[in-house]
């Protein structure tokens, strides 16, 4: 770390959109969740009912998501590091 002291840290747009992208896709995570669950809620208190009635769907979008933000990350610190 000693030859960087005084020098600020590198801004990089790709960081920036890929540290964005997955914040976005955090939230995204949650709205999703919650909204399932709302839905999931009601239906239970509705009919009794405990069977989700939906699929996989958006558990695996979200999962490839992070997974190709963080690849991506991945690529390119091993790409810019020293």
């Amino acid at each position: 770390m000693a030859p960087h002291i005084g020098k600020g840290a590198g801004y990089s747009v790709f960081s920036f959109l890929a540290g964005a992208g997955l914040i976005f896709i955090g939230a995204l995570m949650a709205l999703v969740a919650t909204v399932r669950y709302a839905h999931f809620a009601w239906r239970y208190h509705q009919t009794g009912d405990t069977e989700p009635g939906y699929g996989l769907g958006s558990a695996i979008f979200f999962t490839a998501g992070v997974f190709l933000a963080g690849a991506l990350i991945s690529g390119y610190l091993m790409l810019v590091a020293p």
